[in-house]
């Protein structure tokens, strides 16, 4: 067995990594799938502020907070260790960073492991949603299979898929009742759609159990506050500065209608990411050496 040391550095504006504070937190909501134009608007709004604060509180970084300013970060980082070679593992988010530097880099590579990376190499938006849509759709049908067959599911000898549509139907034409998430509290289907954890097993009891109550009339489990931590405020202006996605609502609803036909049930809420594009300053990009990605984002190739 090889042994080597594992050093960690934070990512360019993070913690020890001279840490950028932004002067407001990123808004976050419970429910991230808009039905609504006017909520959708101010929810922008509110995010373009937040963007807007960060930028001026990262003085000299406003601008280079993106996957290719860490990659180049990377590379500080061997040449200072003295490596031939950069060995790297990413996690999400880290798979990004570590794309961007095999992309800068390629003859710096030396064993890289990805775990769980984002795409960022497809030209279309339609194209870079519909991997995850249906990926959703696969996982609610496999919550449903599950159902089926484990006793501990609270809608075992139910077809949960019909349970499923029958309460976003009437979460559509009425929102259900939340009464313990609070007086007067109700759950819209946007809200149950946003909320339904889908793609990790260890969440599909509790999903049994809020579709079970649901349908009964009590839609509480899915309109309480989301007991979960959020990311740190600045990777929304890393998230946006590498992934530009639109923010203009009909664009969105455009994307939605698109990816409803290749995943009906929840597949679509994909069109919806969970904390909109501050639309803060662009980045500064190298136009001489840049490729295109998802929406016409642009990152140094070498």
């Amino acid at each position: 067995m090889v042994r080597r040391d594992v050093v960690v550095s934070d990512p360019r504006g993070f913690e020890a990594s001279t840490q950028v504070r932004c002067p407001e937190p990123a808004r976050w909501t419970q429910e991230w799938v808009f039905s609504d134009r006017a909520a959708y608007a101010e929810y922008t709004r509110q995010n373009r502020r937040f963007g807007l604060g960060c930028a001026e509180a990262a003085g000299p970084l406003a601008g280079n907070l993106n996957s290719w300013q860490g990659a180049r970060d990377l590379e500080a980082v061997r040449v200072a260790l003295g490596e031939r070679k950069l060995n790297y593992f990413g996690n999400s988010y880290g798979g990004v960073v570590g794309v961007a530097y095999a992309e800068s880099f390629p003859s710096r590579v030396g064993l890289m492991y990805l775990d769980s990376p984002i795409d960022h190499t497809n030209p279309s938006w339609a194209g870079w949603l519909r991997p995850r849509a249906t990926t959703l759709e696969r996982n609610l049908h496999r919550f449903a299979a599950w159902c089926a067959a484990d006793r501990a599911c609270g809608l075992h000898g139910r077809d949960a898929l019909k349970v499923w549509d029958e309460v976003m139907a009437r979460a559509a034409e009425r929102p259900i009742p939340a009464p313990g998430a609070g007086a007067g509290v109700t759950a819209s289907a946007a809200l149950i759609a946003s909320r339904a954890t889908v793609s990790f097993e260890g969440g599909w009891p509790e999903l049994a159990a809020s579709l079970a109550e649901a349908q009964a009339g009590d839609a509480s489990r899915f309109a309480r506050p989301f007991a979960g931590a959020p990311d740190p405020d600045l990777s929304r202006i890393t998230t946006c500065a590498d992934f530009p996605y639109p923010t203009a609502y009909h664009q969105v609803k455009v994307l939605e209608k698109q990816l409803k036909g290749v995943a009906p049930r929840i597949g679509w809420r994909a069109a919806w990411p969970a904390g909109v594009a501050p639309q803060a300053p662009s980045n500064k990009t190298d136009r001489a050496t840049a490729r295109t990605t998802p929406g016409g984002h642009t990152g140094p190739t070498r």
